[in-house]
């Protein structure tokens, strides 16, 4: 008996899969691609043998990668090497609506299947309440609550698989009422076990799982019926979240009393309409006095390091213009340039910091309360603030230009400068920064604007 291990990732669905087949198990590829192929094997209570096949972790049957597009031939293709008999499908109870879209599109594929409530102890410490009997007979599957960590519900699961596993009879989304025509035409042609499984092949334009003559025909009645993959996938998916929303509030609840763990705890006071912006303005006092003083021993050793570089020099190479040009030319002006990298690491290192523990995205959730006005004029907010980014590269861009070439000219010189090769070093500068100002403008302020037309243009054509 085949069974495939279905879910989202970071679900438990490889700690399932370890708790049912120990260490019995290998792992390879799948043949043409570089994704992963688990495979165990274990016995259950009436001494028949399973063969257990963990698939990639996938959010949809609407495959927008290599991993998804093999879980959804897997489950769709009866020629495909691990057409599964039966599929466990793993949820993360603590996040019961995102997990039950797949769930919905594998009942309507018209394959036996099992859905495990994973993670069930976190879901209750979170004050969740789940009715699994009721979702178990509404949908006419059974659901099992399992903590695979401490191997809880595993001997309800094995009893589940145990037992005779009959076709679901219940379905979520019925292509035939939205794309009738379409879809019986997909059906006839693929001749798969459902409807929604053909549909699901014919809206796929990377389907492996069929011939170049029928992947053409396919192509021909997508046109046909003018179906746009991307428009019939969301709305699918906004007709299954409507239903999984009536779902969770009939069988689910929360008691908003229970534990919270310490993440909702941080988001109350970091979210907080005042000591959210207290703690953010904290924040940047603390970056910008790492940036310009804590980096200043750093700062210092770099340029005693050159400085030291350059009196070696000296002593060491005959006195002419190749050691002038060396010692107080190159030497001073690589100084000038590394010895910002203290500061520029400083600043990426909080930056990836803040971004890796998801303050970033709390920063952007308590500065929107101060941005009520139009998306338009958020947008040439935005392009504004890159344009002037661009401008201030030029302006860099020519102040070092123009610094270099008075470097120069003092170590190729062995007096001081005069008042005209200033200005002639001034005239450079001001040239590059006069001609890289408005370029870097048009393409720093035209790089978001091509972006926003063109996301905008996507969103409609696919909404």
């Amino acid at each position: 008996m085949k069974i495939a291990l279905v879910g989202n990732p970071n679900t438990g669905k490889t700690s399932l899969f370890n708790r049912l087949t120990g260490l019995n198990q290998k792992v390879g590829n799948y043949p043409g691609v570089t994704v992963d192929k688990k495979i165990g094997r274990f016995k259950l209570l009436n001494g028949k043998d399973v063969t257990l096949v963990d698939l990639p972790g996938t959010y949809s049957l609407n495959a927008s990668s290599k991993d998804e597009e093999i879980v959804t031939e897997a489950l769709t293709n009866n020629d495909f090497i691990d057409y599964p008999e039966a599929v466990v499908v793993v949820a993360d109870a603590t996040n019961l609506k995102r997990n039950l879209l797949l769930f919905t599109q594998i009942i309507d594929l018209g394959i036996p299947v099992i859905l495990v409530l994973n993670m069930i102890d976190e879901a209750r410490k979170k004050g969740f309440k789940i009715n699994s009997k009721g979702l178990q007979e509404k949908f006419g599957v059974p659901v099992i609550e399992v903590n695979s960590r401490k191997g809880e519900g595993i001997a309800e699961l094995k009893e589940a698989l145990a037992k005779e596993l009959k076709l679901p009879e219940f379905t979520v989304f019925n292509p035939s009422k939205e794309f009738s025509g379409f879809t019986e035409e997909a059906f006839e042609e693929l001749k798969t076990n459902s409807r929604y499984a053909a549909w699901l092949i014919a809206n796929a334009e990377n389907y492996e799982g069929i011939n170049a003559e029928l992947a053409e025909r396919l192509s021909r009645l997508r046109k046909k019926y003018r179906i746009i993959p991307k428009r019939s996938q969301v709305k699918e998916t906004i007709a299954r979240y409507r239903f999984i929303d009536d779902l969770i509030g009939k069988y689910t609840s929360r008691d908003e009393n229970s534990f919270k763990g310490y993440t909702d705890q941080l988001d109350k006071i970091l979210t907080h309409k005042v000591w959210g912006m207290v703690i953010f303005a904290a924040i940047l006092v603390l970056i910008f006095q790492a940036i310009f003083s804590w980096s200043g021993i750093p700062m210092d050793l770099i340029e005693a390091f050159f400085v030291h570089v350059s009196s070696w020099i000296e002593n060491v190479l005959p006195p002419g213009p190749v050691a002038d040009v060396l010692a107080n030319g190159v030497i001073p002006g690589l100084a000038g340039v590394l010895v910002f990298i203290p500061q520029i690491s400083i600043l990426f290192a909080f930056i990836a910091l803040l971004e890796e523990t998801g303050y970033m995205s709390r920063v952007v959730f308590i500065m929107d309360r101060g941005m009520k006005m139009p998306l338009s004029v958020k947008f040439l907010l935005a392009a504004s603030f890159y344009g002037l980014f661009g401008m201030l590269l030029g302006v860099i861009m020519g102040a070092l230009i123009g610094a270099g070439y008075l470097i120069s000219m003092i170590g190729v010189k062995e007096q001081p400068i005069d008042d005209k090769e200033v200005q002639i070093g001034m005239r450079q500068s001001l040239k590059v920064v006069l001609s890289s100002i408005p370029l870097t403008y048009l393409v720093s302020t035209g790089l978001p604007v091509v972006n926003g037309v063109f996301r905008s243009t996507s969103s409609s054509i696919n909404l």
